[in-house]
């Protein structure tokens, strides 16, 4: 697996950690994405990772576990999660 990362500052207060996930219909290659900023949508953390073969509902679940685990490894735990599936975010 692939994996990027950057880190621009650290914030203080809330977060708000937006992930995605997404799968391309002609190979079945999945990514894991997301975005974190800050209260004044300020950009603090970008991530991705490509996931190979795997569901829709998989690739956002990987996308909200990658983002978390990066957030806790900076010692952010003030965070609102934010994403597009109300599925993944009824499994939680």
């Amino acid at each position: 697996m692939e994996d990027s990362l950057e880190v621009q500052r650290s914030p203080k207060g809330k977060v708000f950690h937006l992930a995605d996930g997404s799968v391309r219909l002609e190979d079945d290659s999945a990514v894991a994405r997301g975005v974190v900023r800050n209260r004044n949508r300020g950009w603090i953390i970008g991530y991705n990772r490509f996931l190979g073969s795997c569901s829709m509902f998989e690739a956002e679940l990987w996308g909200i576990l990658d983002g978390l685990n990066t957030l806790i490894d900076r010692g952010l735990d003030n965070v609102m999660v934010q994403m597009d599936s109300l599925e993944v975010m009824m499994a939680i």
